[in-house]
């Protein structure tokens, strides 16, 4: 049997990426200030590019969100909601990038708000674009997804920040005062007595977990669009989700932003949000009734004749007289050399597949042969009211046995659609 399956999001990536997120949050226990002194250079051009627009992704999914938000409300009355939205989801973006793009890059303010908006608007009107040909419901599924996916690691993650107070790197080297704090240590007293300095800048002491890392990872998203769409590619897209979460994890720790721990957490709030989603809308399995065929020869036929179908009906000329042998034979009957066959029009669907030969004698008087295409009564061939049967016609018709030969249409020939006994 062939089947044809749905793209699914396979359970070995998920598994990966949580044991992945999981070893960096071990390695962050014991190595955390080692491993940040051994790589911190602040000067590194690709790690300032990627601390700039690391946190698009998520806003990619939020706008996306909007757009198909909109899609699925199209001419409905509450429409209006749709595009308010969409507006709010999509104007969040480019205000945050604009000032990533100014404290990373330094460029201009009308520079910076120019590349805040293409990055956060064009990547959501792809997504848009690649899935607008996907069922509603499959439209509805990924705007939840993306909602919980994106949305909720946001939340989740900004929160996190302003209730651990944990101190960046750059802020120990800034401040020898402030001591080192695991990522498992939790709460104020760690801060308490460097308030003004907390005061002055709460950004020093919002390390755990990383924002960045958790706006790259909402790359995963894009593995929606296989799934849903049945085109593309759930490994490829899954392959560049992890390549671009695992190159920004290491430019904040490049910067000193962020300890392994800081961005281990902040991958892992949001791919265990993605690995939900996908466990929940059934993302990983496969549905065997998408396509299903008795073997691959009938996949073939039925491909073939859908593709001849659509072609004649593009045609106008008009059917073709055709000459075509019947599947049934009551008995055979060999006509006389002088009787002569004449062509006749293809059959319509409504005759049922009955069908009629016409036989002319030297006297032009005709005989009638109907055929019927099952269990046809042999009793009366001729019509009663001809009296122009020859007797050897009678004959042979009496001598040989009746028979009921019937050939598959796949096994006719071309020798098959003529007669030879007619043209003796």
């Amino acid at each position: 049997m062939t089947t044809i399956k749905h793209k699914r999001i396979s359970n070995g990536w998920l598994i990966f990426g949580l044991l992945l997120g999981a070893a960096g949050l071990a390695a962050g226990t014991f190595a955390d200030l080692p491993l940040d002194q051994m790589v911190y250079d602040p000067y590194r051009v690709w790690a300032r590019i990627l601390a700039a627009v690391a946190p698009a992704p998520v806003f990619w999914g939020l706008g996306a969100a909007g757009f198909l938000t909109l899609d699925v409300l199209r001419e409905k009355k509450t429409m209006f909601l749709g595009w308010i939205f969409a507006f709010l989801t999509n104007i969040v973006g480019p205000v945050y990038l604009y000032d990533s793009i100014v404290e990373e890059l330094g460029l201009t303010w009308w520079f910076a708000w120019l590349a805040g908006l293409l990055i956060s608007i064009l990547p959501a009107l792809l997504y848009w674009f690649l899935m607008r040909k996907a069922e509603r419901k499959d439209k509805i599924k990924c705007i939840w997804i993306l909602l919980i996916v994106c949305g909720g690691s946001l939340v989740a993650v900004q929160l996190l920040k302003r209730l651990w107070m944990r101190p960046r790197y750059i802020t120990l080297l800034g401040n020898t005062e402030v001591p080192f704090r695991a990522w498992y240590e939790f709460g104020k007293e760690g801060v308490s007595q460097f308030s003004a300095l907390y005061e002055s800048n709460h950004d020093l002491f919002r390390s755990f977990p990383s924002g960045h890392a958790q706006g790259i990872t909402c790359l995963f998203v894009w593995a929606l669009i296989p799934c849903f769409t049945k085109k593309g590619s759930v490994t490829l897209a899954m392959l560049v989700a992890f390549a671009g979460t695992i190159a920004t994890m290491a430019s904040r720790l490049v910067m000193g932003a962020h300890f392994i721990s800081d961005v281990s957490a902040g991958f892992l709030i949001t791919f265990i949000l993605f690995c939900l989603c996908c466990w929940a809308f059934r993302l990983t399995r496969h549905d065997d009734s998408y396509y299903e065929y008795d073997d691959d020869d009938e996949f073939e036929e039925r491909t073939v004749n859908k593709k001849a179908s659509k072609k004649n009906k593009n045609k106008n000329a008009e059917p073709e007289t055709i000459e075509i042998e019947e599947d049934i034979y009551d008995f055979p009957v060999e006509a006389p050399a002088a009787h002569q066959k004449l062509s006749r029009s293809a059959r319509s669907s409504s005759e049922k597949h009955a069908d009629k030969e016409i036989f002319i004698d030297d006297n032009e008087l005709a005989t009638e042969r109907i055929f019927a295409e099952e269990d046809a009564p042999t009793a009366q061939l001729f019509s009663e009211e001809n009296p122009v049967i020859t007797e050897e016609i009678r004959a042979r018709a009496s001598e040989q046995p009746k028979k009921r030969i019937r050939k598959k249409r796949s096994e006719r020939t071309a020798a098959d659609l003529f007669d030879d006994s007619i043209f003796d």
